[in-house]
């Protein structure tokens, strides 16, 4: 009996010990950018369905209501969005690129355009849930809030990791911080959940004499899909930078739910040539920028 109790002790000891390195390793800079820029190439193609609707109590916007259908395969890209006022008409765009030209198309006003070369509208910066995963191409400064690249940051000078893990939202997290190479401060810190790799659970951004985040965002539920963690609810808090700026904008982030109750997040789909390069819309005005030439819908 006496044996039992103590092999008991030792196991229970050996048990915590393992536990406890388990939760103070941490990965290094050069570990996590790799887990990163795995993330972002098995997210590199995709199809996703989501909203990204304002709270605007104080601040009015014609995209309180924004819904999202983004296609996307390396460069070529598909965005349908409809948005309006909570209590206002809706408004519908696609815009797409094939990789050579894109397409321009506005349901609202039954109008189409070919443009001859990629439009800078046509990205996924500012879209949701990009950011709110950190997975926009890390165009000029990935750090910043509108150029959220957790592989790009993690490849900047000036970063560096906390020596302990913290929590956030109930997540064991490790945690970078950039600081300006100016005065040291901090300029960006992002939470990476410890478990499920690659996953940034909270970002924060921060202007010069601000200590509140100009800018937030926080994961709240994610799922796993073919081994991938990708953030499906969250939030996006924005706060005034300057003086007689606008009052707080608080966002939130839902990928929908298909019919059967999956959500609708697609990794690696087959995409029809037709999703990227549309043909002209029945009843539209079509302009061909290419050419100069115009083509006015066919009378009944």
């Amino acid at each position: 009996m006496v044996i039992c109790s103590g092999l008991f002790v030792v196991q229970t000891i050996a048990a915590c010990l393992l536990c406890e390195t388990r939760v103070l390793s941490i990965p290094t800079l050069g570990e996590l950018k790799a887990d990163a820029v795995a993330r972002a190439e098995a997210l590199s193609c995709l199809s996703v369905k989501f909203r990204f609707d304002i709270d605007a109590k104080n601040t009015p916007s014609l995209f309180e209501r924004s819904r999202s259908e983004v296609d996307l395969c390396d460069a070529r890209i598909r965005w349908k969005h409809e948005f309006g006022k909570h209590d206002g008409s809706t408004f519908m765009r696609t815009v797409t690129f094939d990789g050579q030209v894109s397409h321009l198309i506005e349901h609202h006003r039954k109008q189409q355009s070919l443009h001859p070369e990629k439009l800078k509208e046509i990205t996924v910066n500012g879209l949701g849930f990009f950011d709110l995963n950190m997975l926009v191409p890390a165009e000029n400064d990935p750090v910043s809030p509108n150029d959220v690249s957790l592989a790009g940051m993690l490849g900047l000078p000036f970063v560096e990791l906390r020596p302990s893990q913290e929590t956030v939202n109930s997540r064991p997290c490790v945690v970078v911080d950039r600081r300006s190479p100016m005065n040291n401060t901090i300029t960006a810190t992002v939470w990476i959940d410890a478990e499920r790799t690659g996953l940034p659970i909270r970002q924060h951004y921060y202007a010069p004499d601000h200590a509140e985040p100009v800018v937030a965002f926080d994961i709240t539920e994610a799922v796993e899909i073919n081994g991938v963690w990708v953030g499906v609810v969250g939030t996006k808090v924005a706060r005034p930078s300057l003086p007689g700026a606008p009052a707080v904008l608080q966002s939130t982030l839902t990928v929908e739910k298909n019919n059967v109750g999956a959500w609708a997040i697609e990794l690696q789909p087959v995409f029809s040539p037709e999703v990227f390069t549309p043909s002209v819309q029945t009843g539209f005005v079509f302009s061909n920028l290419a050419t100069g030439e115009v083509t006015m819908p066919a009378k009944k």
